[in-house]
């Protein structure tokens, strides 16, 4: 049942891509770092999909459609709207969502994973038991941070992670801990630590 495949591997190992194109993937990009290649599987269409093969659907409507299962390969829809949708279990693969606008959508059960999602604002919604890992702020170059407001991040847990720089303001950072130390802790120590050098002084 599949016919596309995707996958990347690094630019210094040669012997990965004459592997891979020696067994039908063909390169689609590349950066300094990685090799991006796809393969296409031939598969006879049937009836229904010869029909509306190399058509063009621009500017139409559909309304009240039965969809289910519908297959979209190399189709051009941008600028296109989905209200009042279906669309669970959908698969996007290889596909240029940017500048897209999601409101009012259920995405629970949902994975983000290989994307780009540089500039993506975040807003007014609901990431109970979410897990967000193996992060980057920008595959190349300069990192550029990300902005947190106004985020409710109670009884949360940060691992394992790179906060080099982090800075907190305005929060309520009640029971917060760093290794098991409580923060509000930490503070008493460092104005009692102030206090005493004012006072020796």
């Amino acid at each position: 049942m599949v016919r596309i495949w995707t996958l990347d591997t690094i630019q210094k190992s040669s012997r990965n891509h004459k592997f891979y194109e020696k067994n039908g993937y063909r390169k689609i990009g590349e950066d300094e770092e990685e090799r991006y290649y796809k393969k296409v599987v031939d598969y006879q269409m049937n009836n229904l999909n010869e029909a509306y093969s190399n058509k063009d659907f621009g500017n139409e409507s559909f309304h009240q459609c039965n969809m289910q299962k519908v297959d979209f390969y190399d189709v051009n829809m941008k600028s296109s709207r989905f209200t009042n949708m279906s669309l669970e279990k959908v698969i996007y693969q290889n596909v240029n969502i940017s500048n897209a606008r999601l409101t009012n959508t259920n995405m629970s059960g949902s994975v983000f994973g290989d994307s780009n999602m540089n500039k993506t604002e975040i807003c007014h919604v609901s990431l109970a038991d979410a897990y967000i890992h193996d992060t980057n702020l920008g595959f190349q170059g300069e990192k550029v941070p990300l902005t947190m407001e106004r985020c409710e991040l109670t009884n949360s847990t940060i691992v394992d992670s790179n906060l080099e720089n982090l800075s907190i303001c305005n929060c309520n950072i009640e029971g917060m801990k760093i290794d098991g130390i409580l923060i509000s802790d930490l503070i008493n120590i460092y104005k009692s630590t102030l206090k005493a050098n004012d006072d020796n002084m």
